[in-house]
């Protein structure tokens, strides 16, 4: 069994309690209610998941009563570490997002790294975040993981936590999660209580670990020095991506690229009934946004809003804003915040401001008013392969935001490179930005032309093929409407795409 409260405290009898009411209620009310009454008018942060209808693997329906197997207890401490490498072996993992927060008494902790860097090293493309409580003996068996691998953020947290997580993402058979979450003894920190929420069995306990993601995104936190994702390349060369990429660039493929794609988005807002707002997720330097404020005969837009969560980037827009005419300069705002995470402050075309997004002091000084915000149209865009530049898991996050984000009336835009334009352009399109990439970084091996992918340092890029991208629309809730293609030359080398929320 695992430690029982030997300590006999009110504290670790409380603690339990608290969990077990809380496990309880929320499996009560995730698993009676009907999810489709859920108002697109309220925030997503207030709802732990998307609303689903569908059966599950398991045979289990909304509004149906959990199933034996998909709530199991835990009850040993070598238990729950078998689950937790358990559920890191399944097939199709794309996310894990773990606490460590207990301490483990029958555990040898160099065995434990050594075996959890070998997962790491056979599954590259998994997402793994960990947040490590008042364990400061395994700092250096961290910085030795996050600095061999490229997809692993390792934090720490100053928060007082009595409960550990261990949440797991699949994409298949359908997308769910799987969670661990475990009681500590408030004194010992000792675990003391497991469950198991197995969304693979019952897709409603998928709704109930997107709670509990949201949870841990909440937790106050710190990277580990030398995780390698904390060597962010556009913080680092922000100033080379703005020298480089702008519409006067000697590289023919850019300079095509950028001139099209902001030729597209200029006749669309100059058909627009109403006035209109521009919300760029990936806004970067503020080439687009900038250009826009600034141009005489597109008076029809009244607000800018750049979302960017790279503070090399910001650090080069906003000054650049701060130089441009007042009326332009109070309609243009660059604001710290993640795409991956934007339903915490846009939605259904509303948006709500938070001070950690960073732009505060000149939203004060413009006035900003969110009323502004949620009337006339807005265009909702991610603009230049910036889809490409994530990783597959918050790509399919930053696009469902947008289309959260978006109003019935709303239109979502997307500009990515083409797959079947790689094969010859990257080799032309990298080197001339390798000041970006890394100088010494690039070789025959940086280019994937079956997956049509660009590796280099720290850098990557996917380019999307027609069909890959129109699934990726269609999964994030989203319907394309309208299309053109980008060319150099005959060559088509990207795609420019004008999309709806489906259900509108």
């Amino acid at each position: 069994m695992l430690y029982a409260a030997t300590n006999g405290t009110v504290v670790t009898i409380v603690v339990f309690v608290i969990l077990a009411v809380v496990v309880v209620g929320f499996l009560g009310i995730y698993f009676t209610r009907d999810k489709n009454q859920i108002p697109r008018s309220l925030p997503p942060e207030s709802v732990p998941g998307e609303p689903s209808t569908q059966e599950t693997a398991g045979g289990a329906r909304e509004g149906a009563v959990p199933q034996p197997e998909a709530v199991v207890a835990l009850r040993s401490e070598q238990e729950l570490r078998d689950k937790y490498k358990e559920l890191r072996e399944r097939p199709d993992l794309v996310r894990v997002q773990a606490i460590w927060a207990a301490v483990y008494e029958n555990i040898n902790i160099a065995d434990y790294f050594r075996e959890e860097t070998e997962f790491l090293s056979r599954n590259p493309k998994v997402q793994f975040e960990r947040i490590v409580i008042g364990q400061d003996h395994h700092i250096k068996y961290l910085q030795e993981l996050t600095t061999d691998h490229q997809n692993l953020r390792i934090f720490t947290s100053p928060t007082n936590l009595q409960f550990e997580l261990y949440l797991c993402e699949y994409a298949q058979p359908e997308r769910h999660m799987v969670g661990v979450l475990v009681v500590n003894s408030a004194l010992s920190r000792l675990p003391e209580f497991g469950v198991l929420l197995d969304g693979s069995i019952d897709q409603g306990l998928t709704q109930f670990g997107y709670t509990l993601r949201n949870w841990f995104e909440s937790i106050p936190k710190t990277a580990v020095a030398g995780t390698k994702r904390t060597e962010n390349v556009w913080t680092r060369n922000a100033r080379e991506y703005d020298e480089f990429v702008n519409r006067d660039s000697k590289l023919p493929f850019l300079r095509d690229f950028i001139r099209q794609e902001e030729t597209l988005l200029e006749d669309l807002i100059t058909k627009a009934a109403q006035d209109v707002t521009l919300l760029e997720f990936g806004s970067g330097t503020g080439r687009t946004l900038i250009d826009f404020a600034t141009r005489g005969d597109l008076d029809k837009v009244k607000l800018l809003l750049g979302l960017d969560h790279s503070q090399g980037m910001l650090e080069v827009a906003r000054p650049k804003r701060d130089q441009i005419a007042r009326g332009a300069r109070d309609r243009l705002f660059f604001f710290d915040l993640d795409g991956a995470h934007a339903n915490r402050a846009f939605w259904n075309g509303q948006v709500r401001l938070h001070p950690s997004m960073n732009d505060e002091a000149h939203a004060k000084r413009a006035d900003f008013k969110s009323a502004n915000y949620e009337r006339g149209d807005r265009f909702i865009c991610c603009l230049l392969n910036t889809l490409g530049v994530l990783d597959a898991t918050t790509r399919e996050a930053m696009l469902r935001n947008m289309f959260t984000a978006a109003g019935d009336d709303d239109s979502v835009i997307i500009s990515v490179f083409d797959r079947d334009a790689f094969k010859v352009y990257a080799r032309e399109l990298y080197p001339h930005i390798r000041t970006l990439v890394g100088k010494d970084e690039i070789n025959e091996e940086s280019y994937d032309d079956r997956l049509a992918e660009f590796r280099a340092g720290y850098y990557y890029s996917h380019w999307f093929g027609q069909d890959e991208i129109e699934s990726l629309v269609e999964q994030s809730g989203g319907r394309i409407v309208l299309q053109w293609p980008i060319k150099t030359g005959d060559a088509t080398i990207g795609l420019f795409l004008l999309a709806k929320r489906d259900d509108v």
